[in-house]
């Protein structure tokens, strides 16, 4: 008899690739405890209304790739919500072409200083 081979296919998001990084070079991320508070406030109440919708995924601050083969083409969202991913996984960077869907949701919340 021969031995069965199983392959495990990896979370979406949870592999490092070092042409998509799960961090900001050369960017202070520091925020005012004003920001901290919105940011975390909102996805606390995101997460309690999406409680269990088991393919609706929240982040915080997290690297949004959204072009294959672009690294550049990213950003960092303050709350990020997407629904029809695989599961409420933690992620070290959210890639479209991984998850299969785009976000639906992207909140930035501006300071006195880059409100335009």
């Amino acid at each position: 008899m021969r031995p069965v081979s199983r392959t495990t296919k990896s979370l979406p998001g949870t592999t490092i690739d070092p042409l998509y990084p799960d961090y900001m070079r050369k960017r202070c991320m520091g925020e005012t405890d004003y920001h901290s508070i919105a940011m975390f406030g909102l996805r606390e109440m995101l997460e309690d209304f999406f409680e269990h919708d088991r393919s609706v995924y929240m982040a915080t601050s997290i690297v949004l790739y959204f072009e294959k083969g672009n690294p550049k083409r990213r950003r960092d969202p303050d709350v990020l919500v997407a629904k029809g991913t695989a599961g409420k996984h933690e992620r070290r960077a959210f890639r479209v072409w991984e998850e299969g869907v785009l976000p639906c949701t992207l909140f930035e919340f501006a300071s006195k200083h880059t409100w335009r």
